[in-house]
């Protein structure tokens, strides 16, 4: 991904974003301040971050483990989501397969079969 890219995937929806939010489910890392978080729009993931100082230590995983269960939850037996370059090896690690090409900012449009999704262990993010 080239940096011109990484700043459009970055910046996309910037304004719109906290109201968005605010619309759709919610989850928050806590680890006595806020490590990450993800957010759910029906059966899409609208977007996962981890504080770049707690990467590599699963709090993503359990987050995306979470809003699968959340997706699958509420009736949908298919998760969808859309992926940077930079994180789309971790998806694909995951169970998420290629649904399309990407797009002119780089965003890869994936899903994943949640029927033999495994449920949340470890850590409980608040909502």
């Amino acid at each position: 991904m080239s940096r011109e890219q990484a700043e459009r995937w970055a910046t996309r929806g910037a304004a719109d974003r906290l109201a968005r939010a605010m619309r759709h489910d919610v989850w928050v890392a806590v680890e006595g301040a806020a490590i990450g978080w993800v957010e759910v729009d029906r059966d899409r993931v609208a977007a996962l971050y981890v504080s770049p100082s707690c990467s590599r230590r699963g709090v993503g995983s359990v987050l995306l483990t979470f809003a699968e269960t959340s997706i699958r939850s509420s009736g949908y037996t298919t998760a969808r989501l859309e992926s940077s370059q930079n994180a789309l090896d971790y998806y694909l690690r995951r169970g998420y397969l290629r649904c399309g090409p990407a797009d002119s900012d780089g965003a890869w449009p994936l899903r994943k079969d949640l029927a033999a999704a495994t449920p949340n262990q470890g850590m409980e993010p608040t909502r």
